[in-house]
């Protein structure tokens, strides 16, 4: 009796149709592409009818001195402090909030836009290994110098996979951090 030739087509069609621009992110986590402000402040109507952020002098540098990810959470967090003892208007915490949210936006943008080009990397990186091991394999034991040059590819090949793998580990946690720090920023302005 003929084994059906059906799933084996299948699989392979399915194995076929996943393109390195469709390779999923390998984080643990799935990450919105952009944090919705309402996310984070409790009275969302504050948010309604505010005016570009950019266009406060005051609001656009405090914005840029504490948004970038390579400032700490308490530095950010007291710069916060000493804004909301300058009593601001009422209008002035929703409109630097919403000029973070927009910030981290870009940044956690920028970072998932990297964290999909090291999962592209990786996933071309597979296929090589295996068409390395394919080598490897299919290379004679009696042809010794061959066999040592393709076993030396392949280790290379596999430290680079390990390394981009362990980067992703720690890539994938940035966007995690990112939305921490905004729900601290949002609790800071709202208390």
């Amino acid at each position: 009796m003929k084994k059906p030739v059906l799933p084996a087509l299948l699989l392979l069609s399915l194995a076929a149709a996943v393109r390195a621009d469709e390779v999923p992110l390998p984080c643990q986590q799935q990450f919105a592409p952009t944090l919705a402000p309402a996310t984070y402040w409790e009275d969302t109507t504050q948010l309604e009818g505010l005016p570009d952020w950019r266009k406060d002098k005051k609001i656009a540098a405090l914005v840029a001195r504490i948004a970038p990810r390579d400032v700490s959470q308490d530095d950010a967090l007291a710069q916060i402090e000493a804004f909301r003892k300058g009593k601001p208007g009422k209008k002035a915490a929703p409109l630097l909030f919403t000029g973070l949210v927009a910030e981290t936006n870009e940044q956690r943008s920028d970072v998932i836009g990297k964290i999909h080009d090291m999962a592209e990397r990786q996933f071309n990186l597979s296929h090589t290994i295996e068409k390395v091991t394919n080598e490897l394999a299919s290379t004679p034991e009696d042809q010794s110098a061959k066999r040592e040059e393709i076993q030396q590819r392949r280790g290379f090949l596999v430290r680079d996979y390990d390394s981009l793998d362990r980067t992703l580990r720690y890539a994938c946690q940035i966007p995690v951090d990112l939305e921490a720090r905004l729900g601290a920023f949002a609790r800071a302005l709202q208390e």
